[in-house]
């Protein structure tokens, strides 16, 4: 085999590698963007604050898996849907939200299933205390 075959063979791999390399980075901002938006954060807060929810999974709660979902802008009307899952000591909970905001007014409503109990966690609106600096930094 001609010397520049091996070369050949290896460039590729390389470029394969790489490719594979760039498409994993990719995933893991993508998850990490969903994880990090306002109604994951006021999603997963309801739910970690919610009494049932400790019943049922125990505390802490972290989330797991991948989040599937969808944001959508449409004029001034921002609509969100998403689904993820928060595992506890006790139980992996299912979890399904989805909202909507606009300048003047915003909707969230988060549902949580364990097995086939299905609570409505929280409906009201989108904005909640993790959002708050304050929060962000620790405090209450």
């Amino acid at each position: 085999m001609p010397r520049w075959a091996y070369w050949l063979i290896a460039a590729a791999v390389a470029f394969f590698l790489v490719a594979i390399g760039l498409v994993a980075m990719l995933v893991f901002f993508v998850f990490g963007a969903i994880r990090s938006s306002p109604g994951h954060i006021c999603s997963r807060y309801y739910v970690q604050q919610n009494a049932v929810a400790q019943r049922i999974a125990g505390t802490p709660m972290v989330d797991t898996g991948l989040p599937s979902g969808s944001v959508a802008s449409e004029g001034n009307t921002l609509t969100y849907r998403e689904s993820f899952a928060l595992r506890g000591p006790r139980a992996t909970l299912a979890i399904d939200a989805e909202g909507t905001r606009t300048p003047f007014e915003s909707n969230l409503k988060v549902r949580m299933t364990s097995g086939s109990t299905t609570v409505m966690v929280y409906s009201g609106p989108f904005d909640c205390p993790a959002l708050s600096p304050a929060h962000a930094q620790g405090s209450k």
